[in-house]
């Protein structure tokens, strides 16, 4: 039975409104998922206020032992101290490897040897007012890393070892140091995963609040020479890019949820309009 005629202008107008409707939910679905994304990313990047730039040096023991710097290299280690250091505003970078030859150590201490370093590259052994961090790598005579820093002042050592996991963590405790922080165990806490415990947290690594608001408080006094302000135009901030990423996952799953209007657009020619 064939219906009204008046009956298929109005079911073809009330299909009309539908699409009409459908059209203007995803545009504002688009426009608030465009929102959040941008405004994440903003967010996000306004939390990176400053920046440490790392004078960086490979040890080679005669000309020849040199450390393992292929984590330097990769970007891995930079990456692992950005992510963990982003928490307090930071943001960690390497400068170009330089090659230090030194005399193939006997029976020598780390700590001699870090001062030894110092002197070479020619900073001398004081550190204070330095504007770098001289960070020094060199070949492990241990199976575990091992690593000296200054207290509140700049200057890394890092013992390399094969487990890269575990030159990290020795990385970013002795930067801890520099940044004025002492052992977590000093304070008869006992051994846990904080990353100025001795412990091999690798990416488990913790950092407490109170660790949080003493080098926020230390930044935002100007207390170390070392740390500077960088400018707030995210595009030159070094940090992972999530708008782009928010974007297409919004738009993904914006035209997997929603039909395309196109496939709720009645055909006229259809007989089963009229019945």
């Amino acid at each position: 039975m064939t219906r009204d005629f008046p009956f298929v202008i109005v079911s073809l107008l009330d299909e009309s409104h539908k699409i009409k409707g459908l059209i203007m939910y995803k545009s504002v679905a688009l426009s608030v998922a465009l929102f959040f994304a941008s405004t994440f990313h903003q967010a996000y990047a306004s939390l990176i206020t400053h920046e440490i730039i790392l004078d960086t040096y490979q040890v080679c023991f005669d000309g020849i032992d040199c450390s393992d710097v292929d984590m330097i290299e990769n970007g891995d280690l930079e990456q692992y101290a950005d992510d963990f250091f982003s928490v307090v505003g930071l943001d960690i970078v390497f400068g170009d490897i330089q090659v230090l030859n030194y005399a193939r150590p006997e029976n020598s201490s780390i700590d001699t040897r870090f001062y030894d370093y110092f002197t070479l590259a020619g900073y001398g052994q004081d550190p204070t007012g330095y504007t770098t961090v001289p960070t020094f790598f060199e070949q492990s005579f241990d199976t575990f890393s091992l690593g000296l820093g200054y207290l509140g002042y700049a200057g890394v050592l890092v013992n390399s070892v094969s487990d890269y996991a575990d030159n990290m963590v020795t990385f970013i405790h002795e930067l801890g140091h520099n940044l004025g922080l002492d052992h977590y165990f000093d304070y008869g806490i006992g051994a846990t995963n904080n990353f100025m415990d001795y412990s091999a947290c690798a990416y488990s690594c913790t950092i407490t609040e109170e660790q949080i608001s003493f080098v926020r408080t230390g930044i935002e006094n100007n207390a170390y020479s070392f740390v500077h302000e960088i400018s707030n135009d995210i595009d030159q901030v070094s940090v992972p890019e999530p708008s782009t990423l928010l974007l297409f996952t919004f738009l993904i799953l914006f035209l997997l949820i929603f039909p395309s209007a196109n496939n709720n657009i009645p055909n006229t020619t259809d007989e089963s309009i009229l019945v």
